[in-house]
């Protein structure tokens, strides 16, 4: 059973179809539903989308191709999402590091300039620094870190313990850091065991060289 197609009112035609070549130019967009055809048994052209054999076909044709049109309308009314996410993720590690940028100028009793340094420098006796605050060092020795509470070596790690015994021994709620040639991490960590302990006023020990109060 062959099939003729033409386009509408050409006189000439393509002989030898079947349905299948039909149906499968038509996915391929090389026949259009306007085109038409000739049938065994027809007595007439007909256009492809008006004959009771591709009536169907074509109407399922026509949903498929609608359908992914509306998909593709909707992908490109879908927001993407991920620049906000990165800008919400930037915003949020600039908070936190603001927020823990002024918990550290709370606690750290330090000028921030040297303008400010000759101007905030607190000088008071030793006799008054003995009898109201603790003293923490901390300093290089050996190419090691070493860490003392009132000159007595401690580990870093149990600097807290140690720091609680102290208080609750001496009721001083101050502490000096006399640190020199170590680490900020080094350093922070001395502020975390105090905060721990409930010590409030930490403060640094000036030089009388005028090197830093730590090192790297």
């Amino acid at each position: 059973m062959s099939w003729k197609l033409r386009h509408a009112g050409s006189p000439q035609f393509i002989s030898g179809l079947s349905m299948a070549q039909i149906v499968e130019g038509l996915a391929d967009d090389k026949f259009d539903t306007s085109d038409e055809v000739f049938g065994p048994g027809d007595t007439r052209w007909t256009p492809i989308e008006s004959h009771p054999k591709f009536q169907e076909i074509v109407a399922e044709m026509e949903e498929a191709r609608n359908r992914v049109i509306e998909e593709e309308d909707a992908d490109e009314q879908r927001i993407d999402m991920n620049p906000l996410i990165d800008v919400c993720l930037v915003l949020l590690v600039f908070f936190i590091l603001a927020t823990t940028m002024s918990i550290l100028e709370k606690v750290l009793d330090i000028p921030q300039s040297k303008a400010e340094r000759v101007g905030n420098v607190r000088k008071v006796k030793m006799e008054d620094i003995i009898s109201s605050t603790i003293m923490v060092k901390a300093f290089k020795e050996g190419g090691k870190t070493v860490v003392k509470l009132e000159d007595k070596p401690v580990p870093i790690e149990d600097l807290q313990n140690h720091l609680d015994s102290h208080v609750r021994d001496t009721r001083k709620l101050e502490l000096l850091i006399d640190a020199h040639g170590v680490e900020w991490e080094t350093v922070v960590a001395i502020i975390d065991a105090a905060a721990g302990v409930g010590i409030k006023k930490v403060q640094f020990l000036k030089r009388t060289d005028g090197s830093p109060p730590t090192g790297s």
